[in-house]
């Protein structure tokens, strides 16, 4: 899905299908290494704890560090995906927060003794 057709179909539409679209689009951009980044910088025990849905309870500033890791790799996926030559921290927050929550389905929300 490009940026402009992610940006159609948003309009108009109810939030939940707003949040599903708003998944479907930046998890094109998660690859396994995205969601090793998480694990390694926020930490995946935190994760799991998180009980906001959007993750806001982990700091911002936290994801947006993510940034000059996650940016080099993402700008050339948005080039190659979307024919965009933009990207934003606010679009790498939205990818390394996709990989967390993929992260906290595959670990079905539990934390592990592990953790």
């Amino acid at each position: 899905m490009t940026r402009d057709e992610y940006m159609q179909q948003m309009t108009g539409q109810l939030r939940s299908v707003q949040a599903d679209l708003h998944r479907q689009y930046y998890a094109q951009f998660v690859v396994p290494w995205t969601i090793e980044i998480v694990e390694r910088w926020i930490g995946t025990a935190r994760i799991l704890r998180s009980t906001d849905p959007h993750f806001n309870d982990i700091p911002l500033g936290e994801w947006d560090r993510l940034d000059p890791i996650i940016r080099p790799m993402g700008a050339r996926m948005n080039l190659k995906l979307n024919g965009a030559s933009v990207w934003s921290v606010s679009d790498t927050v939205c990818v390394v927060k996709e990989a967390a929550r993929q992260l906290k389905e595959r670990n079905n929300g539990t934390p592990s003794n592990n953790d």
